[in-house]
């Protein structure tokens, strides 16, 4: 999946690249603007054709008996997620969870948009119960189609003073690439509990008062936000991952470096037929974009009879 991700990358760069040289000498030469949204245009069109052949790939490889795999074979496996010991509670809406992402916002002004303060990550030794039998799932999985749900009841604030309290959390690096060290470090771990929490470096709770009551008091007075993306247990799933057959475990691991290694709540028809309409439908409107892009340019530069397009 890194070669798609860098096929994308070179196909929006060469692109830009070829418009600008071609408009330099013309009279649309300043107009370079033009020039970047051809070239995103056409990296989400190779993006879209990229995730188009992986959701096939992922329908076909749905369709396969367990018997049939192999060891680095890519596999699509739906069924009831559980989790092997006791489950996550989520922190603010005390869901049982397999695997949880909370984040805490606050607002910086009328103009500005709200900053995540506490963050972080969970997820519990967990397997997919299938009509397949029960596999076992490795590494922590993108929850990118999993959507995000705001807590925003009192119990919710309670539950959050509760969690903030006993939580320890270690500050979150300025600097992106820190970051994504620090966190590709405790997901790269393949089984076991996963645990990340942050905070940023600004002090904005006293965490030290008596009672979560008062600390939900403080979240309720900054206008604090509680946001949860959660897989509860006994949920249906459909995963997508690597078979490790030495430990008869399904990989779904990696973050963006396997793109291939998803987790989406639902059935596998539903997952990949969604997939491919999602992709195909953006292709044609990305492509319809990108065509009308270039017979603007066509026309502004007189060329369209040279293109028996007049």
């Amino acid at each position: 999946m890194k070669i798609g991700c860098l096929a994308i990358i070179l196909t929006m760069v060469g692109v830009f690249g070829a418009y600008h040289q071609l408009l330099a000498e013309t009279k649309l030469a300043e107009m370079w603007w033009i020039s970047v949204l051809l070239g995103i245009g056409a990296g989400m069109i190779v993006g879209n054709i990229h995730g188009l052949i992986l959701a096939l790939k992922q329908k076909r490889a749905s369709s396969r008996q367990r018997s049939e795999w192999q060891d680095g074979d890519l596999v699509v496996i739906s069924g009831k997620i559980q989790t092997l010991r006791s489950p996550i509670i989520a922190p603010f809406s005390g869901t049982p969870s397999v695997i949880v992402e909370y984040d805490i916002k606050t607002p910086q002004g009328s103009d500005s948009p709200s900053v995540s303060d506490y963050n972080g990550f969970m997820m519990a030794p967990c397997s997919v119960l299938s009509t397949q039998g029960s596999v076992n799932i490795l590494g922590f999985p993108l929850l990118a189609k999993v959507n995000a749900v705001t807590c925003p009841e009192e119990a919710d604030y309670q539950r959050a003073g509760e969690f903030l309290k006993r939580t320890t959390f270690q500050e979150r690096p300025s600097n992106p690439v820190k970051l994504l060290k620090q966190v590709t470090e405790v997901i790269s771990k393949n089984d076991g509990e996963i645990q990340a929490h942050f905070s940023s470096n600004r002090i904005l709770l006293d965490l030290g008062v008596e009672g979560a009551s008062s600390v939900a008091d403080q979240l309720k007075a900054m206008g604090a936000t509680l946001e949860e993306v959660i897989v509860p247990s006994g949920a249906e799933v459909t995963i997508s991952g690597t078979y490790r057959a030495n430990r008869q475990a399904v990989e779904i691991g990696g973050g963006l470096s396997n793109l291939s290694h998803t987790l989406d709540i639902g059935t596998a028809a539903a997952v990949t037929g969604k997939n491919i309409r999602q992709c195909f439908i953006w292709l044609i409107i990305i492509g319809g974009a990108f065509g009308a892009g270039n017979y603007f340019l066509l026309k502004e530069l007189g060329l369209l009879s040279r293109f028996g397009m007049q």
